[in-house]
């Protein structure tokens, strides 16, 4: 259970499908279970347990519903899982789980955007455009930041929101 839900944690806030699986696969080890395998896709993750040869796998499938990314809890999941490895007990484990995945987001959403529109005029400067190309593009992007999270708080999918802010 908690392998899965260690998965879940780190596939909502934004990390890779391969290091979702193999810390899945670590925390199942770290606690005793050694024939578990994690299959992750775009919105799910499976895993699954086949305690010997002769028994029927057990396996769980749960669908991951997508957060912000979230790089702070990222790192957080990332930690835990590193402690878990380690020999952390698995009521401690569970419980600081808990912990990180009822933080709140640490930013508002208008310093999300902000940043979002500075990163993509920092790109521009980069391809040395004027200045009022820089001013347009930070523009551009704030209104694509602006209408992806208000697409996104309607529970759009996060490939639609983008799609969305695109067309801004």
């Amino acid at each position: 259970d908690l392998s899965i839900r260690l998965g879940d944690a780190l596939l909502s806030v934004g990390a890779y499908a391969h290091e979702t699986e193999v810390a899945a696969q670590k925390a199942a080890r770290a606690y005793g279970l050694e024939d578990v395998h994690a299959n992750v896709t775009y919105n799910s993750i499976i895993v699954s347990y086949q305690a010997g040869p002769e028994d029927w796998p057990a396996t769980i499938m749960r669908t991951v519903k997508w957060d912000n990314t979230d790089h702070k809890k990222l790192q957080d999941l990332q930690e835990l899982s590193r402690e878990i490895e380690g020999g952390m007990p698995l009521e401690v484990a569970r419980l600081r789980l808990r912990s990180i995945r009822r933080a709140p987001f640490p930013y508002r959403p208008s310093i999300v955007a902000a940043a979002s529109a500075t990163l993509a005029m920092g790109v521009s400067v980069m391809y040395g455009v004027s200045a009022v190309m820089m001013a347009l593009t930070f523009v551009a992007a704030l209104c694509a930041a602006v209408v992806q999270m208000i697409v996104g708080r309607w529970g759009t999918p996060t490939f639609f929101s983008q799609v969305a802010g695109g067309f801004t």
